[in-house]
């Protein structure tokens, strides 16, 4: 997925956590904290490019 590229786009946790090379349930666990804002219409989490786009830039500024 490229956020910047798509960024109407509404993404599945599926994709998200591949895009940052985690799994499936830390994604849902960021959402669940409020690091990435996500709607739940149904069973799944779907999170749209701008949440994405936002989280990479708070983790750009984060040093390791």
């Amino acid at each position: 997925i490229n956020p910047y590229q798509d960024s109407g786009r509404i993404f599945t946790v599926k994709e998200v956590a591949e895009y940052f090379s985690v799994t499936p349930r830390t994604i849902c666990q960021w959402i669940d904290l409020g690091n990435l804002p996500a709607t739940k219409p149904g069973r799944g989490y779907r999170i749209p490019a701008e949440s994405v786009i936002k989280l990479i830039q708070r983790r750009k500024r984060i040093v390791y």
